[in-house]
């Protein structure tokens, strides 16, 4: 078996390939899993994708956490995207983890 962050491609071998950024692999894997929405890998070999902080989003296979633009806001970590102020509440910086009123 791979160590943690690496795969092997073919049943029965020895060869073990590093997982690619914006992948995953626990070990033990013919697969490296795509990182879900809301979640990133950085770099190569990783055993597990990362959840994005709250004020940041991601798409599937993330190699890197988008944060939210001005009037938008994301107060969960591991998010898909971010979220509209509400009428009367504003967020002026990028990454806001809250909206303000």
């Amino acid at each position: 078996d791979c160590e943690p962050g690496f795969i092997s491609p073919n049943s029965g071998s020895d060869e073990c390939r590093e997982c690619p950024p914006g992948r995953a692999s626990p070990g033990g894997s013919g697969e490296c899993l795509v990182c879900a929405e809301g979640k990133y890998a950085t770099g190569s070999q990783n055993a597990n994708c990362a959840l994005c902080n709250a004020g940041f989003f991601s798409a599937p296979q993330a190699t890197v956490c988008t944060s939210c633009e001005k009037g938008f806001y994301q107060d969960k970590n591991g998010s898909a995207g971010c979220d509209d102020c509400l009428p009367g509440f504003y967020s002026d910086e990028k990454a806001e983890g809250a909206s303000r009123y």
